[in-house]
Formats: C-alpha cells, sequence, structure tokens
C-alpha cells in the first residue's frame, strides 16, 4: 500500500510565484527568506492516490489558505485488475479449484456407477419340473440256489421340486459377461427290496425278507455361465441373454437308514451313509434368460436352463438319478 500525488495535479494561482526565486517549499516566512503572497498558490487542487494490489482510490484534495492539503468530500473509486504473472496465477488457481470441485465428485460416482456395472450379486429361486431321481422297479433271479431266489427292488423318488442359491455375475462390456451360481437341491428315494422263491406254476411264492432303505442327501449345482447380451433393455422391453458353460454337481450331506427283516421276523437296522456313485459329477449347461433393472440398480430376471450331466450320481440297483435337470429360476440382484 503506498500513497501518492497525482501526477495530473493542476496548480491555478499566481504566476509570479512560479518564477520568483524566493519562494521556497516553507509556507512560513522567516527573516531571512521572507515569504510573500505571490509565494503562495491561491489554489491547488489535484488527486491523491490510495494505491493496493487490487484496487486504486483516488482522493480530491485541496490545499487551505495555510498550505496544508485537506480531504475534500467525496472520492471516487477505480479498480484495478491484476495483470502479468499475478492474473495468470489468479486464473490458474481458480480453475484447479473448480477442477477439483467438479471433477472428482464426478470420477467418484462414475467409479461406483462402474462397480454396479460391472458386478451384480443377489440370488435365484426355482422350480424343477422333471424329477432329479427315477422312479423304477428292478428284479433279478438267482436260479443257482435251492430253492431258487428273486429279489425285486422298487425306488421311489422323495424330492423337492424347489432350488435356490445365490449368484455373482461380472460384465465385461453391454453385452459380454459371465456369471456363476450356487443352487442347493434336495433330493432323496425310498428303497423297497423284497426276497422270495420263484413262483412256478401252482405254487405260491415263500418270502425270505425284505430290506427297506431310506436315503436324504444335497445337490449343489455350480455352473458357470459365459452370458451374452442380445438385446439391451427399452423401457419395458426387458434385455435378454443367452448363456452358456460347464456345470459341476457336488453331492452332499448323505443320510441313510436301512431296516433288514429275515424271514424269522429278525430285525437288523443301519445307519451308515450310503456311497454314491459320484461324489462329483461334471456336466454342460445352456440357457436363455430375460431382466429388467431399475435406476438404483435392482435386477429382477427371468431364466430357463437345461443342464446335461455325463454321470448318475446315485446307482444302485432301481435307484438311479437322472442326466437331465431342466430348471426355472427367478433371481434378484445389485
Amino acid at each position: 500500500m503506498r500513497l501518492s500525488l497525482d501526477r495530473g495535479s493542476r496548480f491555478q494561482g499566481n504566476e509570479k510565484a512560479k518564477a520568483n526565486p524566493a519562494c521556497g517549499r516553507r509556507s512560513t516566512p522567516d527573516a531571512e527568506n521572507p515569504v510573500t503572497d505571490s509565494c503562495i498558490p491561491q489554489r491547488r487542487t489535484g488527486r491523491l492516490v490510495y494505491h493496493s494490489r487490487w484496487y486504486e482510490s483516488r482522493l480530491d484534495v485541496r490545499p487551505p489558505a495555510g498550505g496544508r492539503f485537506a480531504r475534500i468530500p467525496g472520492h471516487t473509486h477505480r479498480e484495478r485488475k491484476p495483470t502479468g504473472v499475478l492474473r495468470n496465477c489468479y486464473h490458474a488457481g481458480g480453475l484447479i479449484v473448480l477442477a477439483a470441485a467438479i471433477l472428482f465428485p464426478a470420477q467418484a460416482q462414475e467409479k461406483q456407477q462402474a462397480f454396479h456395472r460391472k458386478f451384480e450379486v443377489g440370488f435365484r429361486v426355482g422350480y424343477m419340473p422333471l424329477k432329479l431321481m427315477r422312479k423304477s422297479d428292478a428284479t433279478t433271479s438267482y436260479t443257482s440256489f435251492v430253492p431258487p431266489l428273486e429279489v425285486k427292488a422298487r425306488s421311489f423318488p422323495q424330492e423337492r421340486p424347489v432350488t435356490g442359491g445365490g449368484s455373482l455375475v461380472y460384465r465385461f462390456n453391454d453385452k459380454w459377461g459371465a456369471g456363476v451360481d450356487a443352487l442347493y437341491r434336495k433330493v432323496g428315494y425310498d428303497e423297497l427290496v423284497i426276497t422270495q422263491t420263484i413262483v412256478e406254476s401252482g405254487q405260491t411264492a415263500v418270502p425270505y425278507g425284505y430290506t427297506s432303505e431310506r436315503t436324504r442327501a444335497a445337490f449343489w449345482d455350480v455352473p458357470v455361465l459365459l452370458r451374452y447380451t442380445k438385446y439391451q433393455q427399452r423401457g419395458i422391453r426387458p434385455r435378454v441373454t443367452g448363456m452358456i458353460g460347464p456345470s459341476m454337481r457336488f453331492v452332499k450331506g448323505i443320510d441313510s437308514y436301512r431296516e433288514f427283516v429275515n424271514k424269522n421276523a429278525n430285525v437288523t437296522q443301519t445307519s451308515t451313509p450310503i456311497t454314491p456313485a459320484s461324489k462329483m459329477t461334471p456336466g454342460a449347461t445352456a440357457g436363455l434368460g430375460i431382466s429388467w433393472q431399475d435406476e438404483i440398480g435392482v435386477k429382477f430376471s427371468v431364466e430357463g436352463r437345461y443342464t446335461r450331466w455325463q454321470k448318475d450320481a446315485f446307482r444302485n440297483g432301481p435307484t438311479v438319478s437322472t442326466r437331465n435337470t431342466v430348471e426355472v429360476l427367478v433371481g434378484f440382484s445389485f
């Protein structure tokens, strides 16, 4: 900050005061240097300038008769804009602050939207119209025994036609993605085995005993599917997605109970779990689905899938698991 007198100041007074060498800077007379009236300007006007970094103020001033400047009421302001390096720094700082306020929140929101767009975590529930276990009968004859014997076995599936589990989908882009599901299925069967003599004409079969078995287990089916979206969602029109990939079936939680009754009515009971034909069964899955998604990212989907298994999970006499699985799944994801 500094004060200066504007160079445009005007002096109005006696022209003789400018040419008189006796006129000094002091405004009071003495014996050696008398000051006459011609040495005192009759009127002096000018502008007292106040300088600062951003603006300057000019004050109209007028000296009194004694020669001292006095402030004249009323002043004017003139805006002074920064120039040179200072102006460039000011503009650069403003741009940086503006970019930080706008760009960073936008990037964070974009990353959050990208996360929800790429990852879909949810669950699925479904219905299976086909049985997981077959209902079948089997008869085996043993003619080498005396008397000849035959064994009749019958298996009854005991299962629930529903399934459910978690799902995770990662989308590479708007069209391609990959997903994995872990679907739980409760299965079981009841088996009855009757041993008796072979019936000939005119004879009655003599029972030698029977065995009843009750087995329950759980299937965990894990498909890993490559997903391709053909049509995107447009209003109420859903997104259409096809999927294909390998699957693996795991047999867990086997619980068995057997009861054997011989011809003398003696009863023997065991609870040793049976051994499945295959604890891990590979397969292939293909399907087609439609889905809708709202503004907050909640997704509702309906899918139909078909899976062909390469092996039987259970195979013991008439008890055989099916190799074809058809399911209709309803899913919610976020």
